[in-house]
């Protein structure tokens, strides 16, 4: 590990030389990526390597009564080619004092990131900030951590990016940036701002159509670069003819994609469908993400045939023990909202299961057994093509069609309650999310005293995060440069939480930081 000896650097103004001695003979070719003087001189300064020292010769005039930090970030290595575990800072001064202002945070990200921090003159740059390059830079450590020392009075912006993107201007459309919840970080002569979370969001934007199909002659699909899963809250989607006209179309959620929205066009012929999106942001002036896709007929042959897209081959259905499961048979694609029950059979072995049937939606049905499953147990789904008739393709390719699959062990649950302290907002959203599977989680919102309770929870290891949804849309919305927005506040419950089968885990005054 490499390290700054005592008294960790020694710094002439007179002659404008700063001298580090290091515990390490250090990489020489790592240095140049790993020097940096914030606020950054008008003028480059050299660097002359005497092992294990290292000479700065700043090549500047320097400001007066100015605090200067020497940072030292994770690039630099020893000649063993050995990396430094967290930047280093230092700090010196052409006044008669150093500042002592401190902003620190987390950054929540799944790669390397960097932090920068801009000084605002209010009556300059507020606004955009952003295309000048930042007054200073940090790395975030492995775990995310970052910290700026020695900072002076006055106001600031936090912006946290990619490692690979750092130090330099933003293109507010064009980068991927997270921002802190405070508009503003205002530092006296010795404030300290701690605990600030930013995450980096993993796209470009908020949610965009990927693409839009026509499945078959009135079956549609839009695919969305993220989930949908409140997308009434999130998207108004309209949808026009050549002629301008305004169509409206039944819009349904897909039963296998939460990324997928389907509609049923009717009998409607077009020459083109013009799909209009916008993301709504409720409770702001504004709305973003206006953005049009143009769609046109399906025109392939009428030669497609239905078919059974789940139960698919080796399919598990997960049970529960005290309730049932029902079996989604998802079809590839629109059927009628009516069926031929005599032309479904359910078996178990050799035993013919009693079963209802209920109109999922124009993709699906759900089978309910009269009594419930048996766990670890193998079916099987025998249909007739006279089952079910699509409304846009031809029927079923195979007369008869046998599927095979297997329950699952039953599923174990526990419930959460508890309370958080220390909630000034209504419109707290809680997250627990599974250690386990991201994808797992139960949401709800707490009420105004902060009390909450989630039942029917998967036994297993749980985070417990909160946000502040201030646009109501049950979603942590990221913020954005232009306009400027900050983010959602948002924080972490420190401890892991542990859900037993059949348990009621009880937290009160659960400790998640305070909203400011």
């Amino acid at each position: 590990i490499i390290k700054i000896m005592p008294p960790n650097g020694s710094v002439n103004i007179k002659n404008k030389t700063i001298e580090i001695t290091f515990s390490e003979n250090l990489d020489e070719s790592s240095i140049d990526k790993s020097i940096r003087i914030f606020p950054k001189p008008v003028n480059l300064f050299t660097i002359n390597l005497k092992n294990p020292k290292l000479i700065i010769f700043l090549n500047d005039t320097l400001l007066n009564n100015q605090t200067y930090i020497v940072s030292i970030n994770r690039n630099l290595s020893d000649e063993r080619k050995v990396k430094l575990e967290q930047e280093l800072q230092f700090a010196f001064s052409t006044g008669d004092k150093i500042d002592k202002g401190l902003i620190s945070g987390k950054v929540h990200y799944e790669g390397s990131a960097s932090v920068g921090l801009w000084k605002i003159h209010l009556d300059q740059d507020q606004n955009f900030f952003y295309k000048r390059s930042p007054d200073y830079v940090t790395d975030a450590s492995d775990d995310g951590d970052f910290i700026f020392n020695y900072l002076s009075k006055g106001i600031y912006k936090l912006v946290c990016v990619d490692k690979s993107i750092s130090g330099v201007p933003l293109i507010a459309d064009k980068m991927i940036y997270g921002l802190s919840s405070r508009e503003l970080l205002e530092i006296g002569d010795q404030d300290s701002l701690i605990r600030l979370n930013i995450k980096i969001p993993e796209s470009l934007h908020e949610n965009k159509i990927e693409k839009a199909t026509m499945i078959s002659k009135g079956f549609g699909q839009i695919t969305f670069s993220k989930s949908i899963k409140h997308w009434e809250k999130l998207l108004l989607i309209e949808f026009f003819n050549e002629d301008s006209v305004k169509i409206n179309l039944e819009i349904f959620k897909d039963l296998i994609s939460d990324n997928v929205l389907n509609f049923d066009l009717g009998k409607q012929d077009f020459e083109f469908l013009d799909i209009n999106y916008t993301s709504l942001m409720k409770n702001y002036k504004f709305q973003k993400d206006v953005g049009k896709i143009r769609l046109y007929p399906y025109s392939k042959l009428d030669s497609v045939n239905l078919s059974i897209l789940e139960p698919s081959e080796n399919y598990i259905h997960n049970i529960e023990s005290d309730s049932i499961i029902p079996l989604k048979i998802i079809f590839s694609d629109l059927i009628l909202k009516e069926f031929e029950e005599d032309n479904l059979i359910l078996m178990k072995d050799s035993t013919a299961i009693s079963f209802n049937l209920i109109i999922n939606s124009l993709l699906g049905i759900n089978l309910v057994p009269e009594s419930n499953w048996e766990e670890n147990s193998y079916y099987s789904l025998i249909m007739k093509n006279s089952f079910i008739k699509p409304l846009y393709v031809n029927s079923l390719t195979d007369s008869t069609i046998k599927l095979n699959f297997k329950t699952s062990k039953f599923k174990k649950f526990g419930n959460l309650m508890g309370s958080i302290e220390n909630v000034p907002y209504k419109s707290i959203h809680l997250e627990l999310i599974s250690l386990k599977n991201a994808q797992k989680k139960y949401e709800i919102q707490s009420n105004s005293e902060g009390l909450f309770r989630l039942s029917k929870i998967e036994e297993g290891n749980y985070r417990l995060g909160a946000f502040f949804d201030k646009d109501s849309n049950s979603i942590y919305t990221n913020g954005s440069l232009y306009p400027y927005r900050p983010a959602e506040w948002f924080n972490f419950y420190e401890d892991t939480i542990k859900i037993r089968g059949n348990w009621d885990l009880e937290l009160d005054n659960i400790k998640i930081g305070v909203v400011k």
